[in-house]
C-alpha cells in the first residue's frame, strides 16, 4: 500500500471518496445493522454512468470555438458531459418517477450536447476581458463608483 506524500494525492483521494460516497449509499439497503447492495440497482446505476460517459465521449467530437485555448479539451468534455448526464439521469429518475432504462437515451443526448456547451461558457467565462466585463456590468447596476 502507497502512503500519501502530497497534499494534492490527498485532496484527490478524498474527493474521489466524497464523490462516489452518494452513489454507494443510494445503491445499498440497510438490514439488520448490515449493508447489502442491491445487485439490480447497481446494474441500473452502472449502465446510467456508462451511457452518460459514452455521451461525453461522443461529446468530444463536437468542436467550440475554445477549443485551442484549452489544455485538453477532450477529457474536460468527457468529464463535463458524464458528470451532467449522470446528474440529469438521477433527477429525471427521482423527480420524474421514470425507469432508469427509459432515462438512458436522454441522458445519452444532455450529455452529447450540455458538454461543449459548458465547455464554451466556462472557457468564456474565464476569460479576462470577459471578467472585466462583468465586472463593469454589475458596478454599473449597484452604482459603485470606480
Amino acid at each position: 500500500m502507497t502512503q500519501i506524500e502530497t497534499f494534492y494525492q490527498a485532496t484527490m483521494r478524498f474527493l474521489f471518496i466524497l464523490i462516489s460516497l452518494p452513489t454507494f449509499t443510494l445503491a445499498g439497503v440497510k438490514l439488520d445493522n448490515t449493508l447489502q447492495i442491491d445487485s439490480e440497482y447497481v446494474l441500473k446505476l452502472v449502465s446510467l454512468f456508462i451511457i452518460s460517459i459514452a455521451g461525453g465521449v461522443s461529446s468530444s467530437f463536437i468542436k467550440t470555438s475554445f477549443d485551442e485555448s484549452m489544455k485538453s479539451p477532450a477529457i474536460s468534455k468527457i468529464l463535463i458531459g458524464a458528470f451532467l448526464g449522470t446528474t440529469s439521469g438521477l433527477l429525471m429518475v427521482e423527480q420524474f418517477n421514470l425507469g432508469f432504462f427509459s432515462t438512458l437515451l436522454p441522458v445519452f443526448v444532455v450529455a452529447s450536447l450540455a458538454a461543449p456547451i459548458m465547455v464554451f461558457y466556462l472557457s468564456w467565462f474565464s476569460n479576462k476581458e470577459t471578467q472585466e466585463e462583468i465586472k463593469a456590468k454589475i458596478k454599473e447596476r449597484m452604482g459603485v463608483d470606480k
